[in-house]
């Protein structure tokens, strides 16, 4: 399942426009539930060329696991990542990949890139 970012669709050419007026916060990146692997693991946001080594941006680590009534850890649904205004500011009239990274015991994984186009 592919990346979203909440209230935006993609154009034909697979690409989120983002016009930074008319936002206020953050936006959400939502992550598929069949993307959580453990419940052991952090997410976090990046900007940039491949999410990892040359990421431009990290935003904050989310936690993939939460404690159920019995005390056991469960993998969470419906995670959601910031991806703060200020940090879209940067690309203003460019075209920037967006993708999360899974950081665990068995290392680090990107997501394939969301593609957006920021304008002002």
């Amino acid at each position: 399942m592919a990346l979203t970012l909440d209230g935006y669709s993609a154009n034909e050419d697979g690409i989120v426009e983002i016009k930074l007026s008319t936002v206020s916060g953050s936006l959400k990146l939502s992550i598929p539930d069949e993307r959580i692997k453990s419940p052991y693991d952090l997410l976090y946001p990046t900007l940039g060329e491949d999410g990892l080594d040359t990421a431009e941006w990290q935003g904050n680590q989310v936690q993939t696991g939460e404690d159920d009534e019995e005390g056991d850890t469960v993998k969470r649904k419906g995670i959601k990542l910031d991806i703060p205004r200020s940090a879209l500011m940067t690309y203003v009239g460019k075209t920037v990949d967006l993708f999360f990274v899974t950081s665990g015991e068995s290392g680090k994984t990107t997501s394939e890139p969301l593609r957006i186009k920021v304008q002002e």
